[in-house]
């Protein structure tokens, strides 16, 4: 009997404090992983400038997802509206870390650019407005499709809003055309940018800031996705690009020093996160204020 009493004695004490252990909340353990998508943006007048000469962007109104290198990633996004985006970047791999404090990095590639100059000017074929394209979207019989390509490095700070800081090195390889974006090259360039600028920081988290920017499932939204889009979405994989510290949402890319000679003149790209075009409900909103590198936008053949 004594013994019968100590082991139910010790079943109920081990009960206790498994009652005890479901009862006290546990720390979930941070996701350190960024998924590949799509970063839109909207650019900024009169902040955004190449060689000295400012540029705005005209919305993209839509743009197919399977343009650039692996497509859609199967995703079965296609053709979709972006608001008034006017540039899109494509991050093309996933980044993991395994613990806080670390940073890796994913190869991106600049798959949209939609810009013109804000009053005539002469690049060399007359006086007139100019489309800044890129060269990945050429036409048959203008030359070859160059992409423009470069890197992404993502410092992981401890879970929270901000989440971390980021840069970026982007080698942009456009056409500048005269009179329309489909119109003839007057020029074709090649520039190399860095953001964030010297002495400056560029921030991300997970969540859209501002919380009325442009998100679209499996673009920029909701990409922790696994076959057969389960309920258990969520943002701990998504990266929503800022400025530096204080909640600037604008983001400086300059001239990168170590290739030279620079382009001459000042070039800046000025941009926010994309919204909603009013008529297109369908979408979320953003508004993320940002400056790309160098004034240098494209305008597709459909502007």
């Amino acid at each position: 009997m004594r013994r019968s009493y100590s082991v139910r004695r010790g079943a109920r004490v081990v009960l206790a404090w498994a009652v005890v252990a479901l009862a006290t909340p546990v720390a979930a353990r941070a996701d350190f992983t960024v998924e590949r998508g799509w970063d839109l943006f909207s650019t900024v007048t009169p902040a955004t400038t190449f060689a000295g000469i400012t540029f705005e962007g005209v919305p993209l109104g839509t743009f197919d997802f399977t343009t650039g290198t692996g497509g859609d990633f199967g995703r079965g996004i296609g053709v979709r509206s972006v608001g008034n985006a006017d540039t899109i970047v494509k991050r093309l791999s996933t980044v993991t870390v395994p613990a806080v404090n670390m940073a890796g990095s994913t190869p991106i590639e600049l798959v949209a650019l939609n810009l013109r100059t804000t009053a005539p000017v002469n690049f060399g074929l007359g006086t007139d407005i100019y489309y800044e394209t890129l060269q990945s979207q050429r036409r048959p019989g203008e030359g070859p499709l160059v992409a423009s390509t470069g890197t992404l490095t993502i410092f992981f700070g401890p879970e929270g809003d901000p989440h971390g800081t980021y840069s970026t090195t982007l080698e942009v390889n456009f056409d500048l055309r005269k009179g329309s974006p489909t119109g003839p090259i007057a020029q074709s360039l090649t520039e190399h940018l860095i953001s964030p600028a010297p002495g400056l920081t560029n921030e991300w988290g997970h969540n859209p800031m501002p919380p009325n920017a442009l998100q679209i499932e499996d673009v920029n939204v909701f990409l922790k996705r696994t076959p057969g889009h389960p309920a258990d979405d969520d943002r701990s994989r998504d990266f929503w690009p800022r400025g530096g510290p204080g909640g600037s949402l604008t983001i400086f890319d300059v001239q990168d020093p170590a290739f030279q000679p620079p382009l001459p003149g000042v070039t800046v790209h000025a941009f926010t996160v994309a919204v909603p075009e009013p008529a297109s409900l369908v979408l979320f909103g953003t508004g993320t204020l940002g400056l790309i590198g160098y004034g240098w936008r494209r305008r597709p053949a459909n502007s």
